[in-house]
Parts: structure tokens; sequence; C-alpha cells
């Protein structure tokens, strides 16, 4: 007996436009994320040039190891760097700065303000 299939759910919100009573902008960097709120400056240390260093030098060990065992292509190096997690530990980082930096404005009817990146830029950032 075989199982599999897809279910999908679809949900829908009501959304309340509003004009916002000032501006918040948002610069994202890469080991920080600053942020200009009533003429105050935040500045949110993420540390993912950390996470992305961290997990060059452990992947280039295991490489250096298994594959003068097994050679390039084995399993075992694939499972062992699939247990870094460095794409979900990025990804829940930069979470945990949107919501916090998100919160505040919401509460207090503020509009946000971002850079203009660009398409190839965002998708650079994600991975």
């Amino acid at each position: 007996m075989e199982r599999g299939g897809l279910l999908y759910f679809v949900f829908r919100k009501e959304v309340e436009q509003y004009e916002p009573k000032g501006y918040v902008t948002v610069d994202v960097n890469e080991n920080n994320v600053a942020v200009l709120a009533d003429c105050s400056p935040y500045i949110f240390e993420t540390d993912i040039a950390k996470i992305t260093l961290g997990y060059y030098y452990r992947r280039k060990s295991v490489q250096k190891k298994y594959d003068k065992i097994y050679g390039i292509k084995c399993c075992i190096k694939r499972k062992t760097m699939k247990k870094f997690r460095k794409k979900k530990r990025k990804t829940n980082t930069r979470w945990k700065a949107a919501n916090i930096i998100v919160r505040e404005p919401v509460k207090r009817s503020y509009g946000i303000v971002l850079e203009d990146l660009g398409d190839q830029h965002a998708n650079d950032i994600q991975n």
C-alpha cells in the first residue's frame, strides 16, 4: 500500500489599511540590522557572517577527512554535512530579527521603509 499526496490549505485574513503616523527605516547588513525609529538608532547584531564562516570551516574539514577515505561522492559525507543546518540557523536568525523590528511599528501605526536592493541581491541573502 502506497501513501502519498498533497493537501493544500487556503487561509483568508482581513487586513486593515491605515495612514502611517511616522516611519521606521531599516538597513539590513550581513552582521547586523540597523533601525532608525523616532530619531534614535538601534542596532541588532545577527552574526550571520560567523554562522557562514563556521559552516565553511566545518565543511572543509569534513570534506578533507571523508574525501581521503571514501572518495568525493560518498553518502557519509553528505549525511554529516546535512546535520550542520546552516540554512535553518540563518533563516531562524532573520525571522527573529524581523519579528522584533515589525512589532513596534505596528503598535504605533508606523510604516516601515526598507532599502531597494533589487531582485538578485535578495536571492543572494536568502541562501
